[in-house]
Order: C-alpha cells, then sequence, then structure tokens
C-alpha cells in the first residue's frame, strides 16, 4: 500500500516536487527492495516518474537512486525493467550522471535489454545507450560492455526514433580512433550505409559525420568502399542532404577514401562526377 501511496503522489508535476523534497525518494528506494514483483513495479514507476522532476535530480542522486533504479533493471517482471530503464535515461542528462550510471554497473544489464527485451524495453534501452554516447569519457566503456552489437541489432527495429538513436550513436562513437577499427570489422558501415537511405536531414548529417571519422581509419578505406560508404557519400552530398556542412563532410571523406589501394574501385562508382558536381 506505501508503494501504491508513493504511485500516487508521483503522478503529477506540482507532487513530485514535494516527494523529492519531502525525501521520499529513499523510502521508495526501500521499498523496491521488496521481494514482491508488484512493489517492485511501483516503486520502479514511482522513481521514474520522480525523475521528471529535473530540479530535483542532484537531491535524488544523493539519496541513492541510480544504484536502486540498477538493481531494478535486473527484476523479473518485464513492466519494472522497462520503468527502470525510462529512469536511468531521464538521469543520463548531464555527464557526472553519465558516469555514475557507468560505474554502476548498470550498462551490461542495458545491453541485454536492448538485444532480448521487449520492444518497448529494447526502445527504452536504445535511448540510454544513445544518451550516453554523446559524453566522450563514457564512449570506451560502452563499447567494452558490447554496445556496438547491441546498436546493430535495434538498427533492425522497425522504429524510426530508435533508428535515429543509433545512427547518432554510431556518429559519437566514431570520434574514438581506438574504436574505429573495431566498427568497420563488426560491419557498422553496411548499417550506416542502410540507414542513411533516410531523407531526414539530421540522419543524414549522423551518417556523414561517422563515414567521415571512419575513413580516417587507415587500412580499411577499401572495405568501407566496398561496404556501401563511398556510395552512401556520393548519395548524402549529390541527392538526400541540402545541407553544405553535411555535403563538406562528405567530401572530406571520399577525398580520405581516395587512395592507391581504392583508386578503381571510387572510379567505377563515379567519384569523379560526383566531385564535379559539388564543385559547381
Amino acid at each position: 500500500l506505501c508503494a501504491l501511496s508513493f504511485l500516487n503522489f508521483s503522478c503529477t508535476e506540482e507532487s513530485r516536487k514535494h516527494v523529492v523534497g519531502a525525501g521520499a525518494v529513499v523510502a521508495i528506494i526501500s521499498l523496491s527492495r521488496h521481494k514482491s514483483l508488484v512493489t517492485q513495479r511501483r516503486c520502479a514507476a514511482a522513481l521514474c516518474n520522480v525523475t521528471s522532476y529535473e530540479a530535483g535530480m542532484q537531491r535524488m542522486v544523493g539519496d541513492g537512486i541510480i544504484p536502486a533504479l540498477v538493481n531494478l533493471v535486473v527484476s523479473e517482471d518485464v513492466e519494472t525493467v522497462r520503468y527502470a530503464c525510462a529512469a536511468i535515461c531521464r538521469m543520463c542528462s548531464t555527464v557526472e550522471n553519465g558516469k555514475l550510471i557507468l560505474e554502476s554497473g548498470a550498462i551490461p544489464n542495458i545491453v541485454c535489454g536492448a538485444k532480448e527485451g521487449d520492444l518497448q524495453t529494447m526502445i527504452t534501452c536504445c535511448a540510454v545507450l544513445s544518451s550516453l554516447s554523446f559524453y566522450e569519457s563514457c564512449r570506451i566503456k560502452l563499447c567494452e560492455f558490447g554496445i556496438i552489437s547491441a546498436l546493430k541489432s535495434l538498427s533492425e527495429l522497425n522504429d524510426e526514433s530508435t533508428k535515429e538513436r543509433c545512427l547518432a550513436a554510431f556518429a559519437n562513437l566514431s570520434c574514438e580512433v581506438s574504436v574505429q577499427a573495431m566498427m568497420i570489422e563488426n560491419g557498422v558501415v553496411g548499417i550506416i550505409a542502410s540507414l542513411a537511405q533516410s531523407y531526414r536531414e539530421m540522419n543524414q548529417i549522423c551518417c556523414a559525420k561517422a563515414l567521415c571519422n571512419l575513413s580516417c581509419c587507415e587500412g580499411y578505406r577499401l572495405s568501407i568502399c566496398k561496404e556501401g560508404g563511398m556510395e552512401s557519400l556520393m548519395m548524402i552530398s549529390l541527392v538526400r542532404s541540402v545541407d553544405i556542412q553535411t555535403k563538406l563532410l562528405c567530401v572530406y571523406a571520399m577525398g580520405n577514401l581516395t587512395e592507391d589501394e581504392t583508386i578503381d574501385f571510387v572510379l567505377e562508382e563515379g567519384i569523379v562526377s560526383s566531385v564535379a558536381n559539388l564543385s559547381k
């Protein structure tokens, strides 16, 4: 009954302020450890609701909400896991919280949820992983925990928002020189080429950014071309994108991909006419 009461208290914006301000988050966290799955679910829902109160975020961190959410992510109850993942996603709003989430041990479970959860859980887990990828200090650890394979699975979902988040994450991860080869070896270029078929400008920016970064990886340029990288760059720059900066990224990438080893391939792809059209 206490868990249900706290859930009800957390349902409005005004009442959330009182829940956080009165220190009730600590009580909800304590209740969330109960063996009852119904109690866990109500506590997870209540915590998910209160995390929308941004002004109280640091107070909640101090109350221990992140470790509590990490514990709830491994609950046997699907809805509990979903609420906990949604709450963790909201907690990713600062780099400090991102580091805490990473250090708390949540990521292996988030990656697992992204691969094996129900559809809504997978979508929510993708939002968490994509959000964390924006923080430079988190990227290497995310790759060590298997984010690339999770994103590959998530990119196949029939959900446009999830595909956009995957692209954003790939673009962010590609900024890390030490993981570029890993991304290429794991077939990320082909996935980016497939997702690049969207005409949404933000998708085109992310694709161009990722391919431009990956094109800096020596020893893999012919592989990038053969997996659809060069074709995608030409399509983005000539057809799909209207943004000058996106087109410029494509030109940089095409320049990187043009070398002795790739010259025959890129000539067959039509790079000369593409560059000629872009120079007009």
